[in-house]
Parts: C-alpha cells; structure tokens; sequence
C-alpha cells in the first residue's frame, strides 16, 4: 500500500479539460448500484466505465469497476 500511495502521489494523473457524468444507473443489490460513466478527454476522446456504488452512512461509495 505504501509503494501504491508513494506512486500515486508522485504520478498524479492531470485531469484538466476531463469531463464525466453518469448516463444510467441500474439496481444491483440493497444499497447497491451500478453506475456507468462516461467520460469525454480534451482530444475528444471518450471512455465509458460501468462501476458498483454502495449507499453508506457517509453518502455513496465507489466499490469497484465490474467491466
């Protein structure tokens, strides 16, 4: 984990000009959705990504990528 955060740190992507949104939400279990977000890059490329998305205390949660 420290080698993964040491990393991240010093190689922290530049998301200037990104955009994304969420385009369509399905159920998947209680308190848990998939999201599918799209995102369009500054060279006009775009990225689509299906992610699970928990309801928690704190507010929704980013579980993990299922594409």
């Amino acid at each position: 984990e420290l080698s993964f955060r040491k990393h991240t740190t010093e190689n922290w992507p530049d998301f200037h000009g990104l955009e994304c949104s969420v385009v369509e939400t399905e159920s998947y279990e209680t308190d848990v959705i998939v999201a599918t977000e799209r995102c369009r890059f500054p060279d006009g490329g775009y990225s689509t990504q299906r992610v699970l998305l928990s309801r928690t205390d704190a507010g929704w949660r980013v579980l993990n990528p299922i594409d």
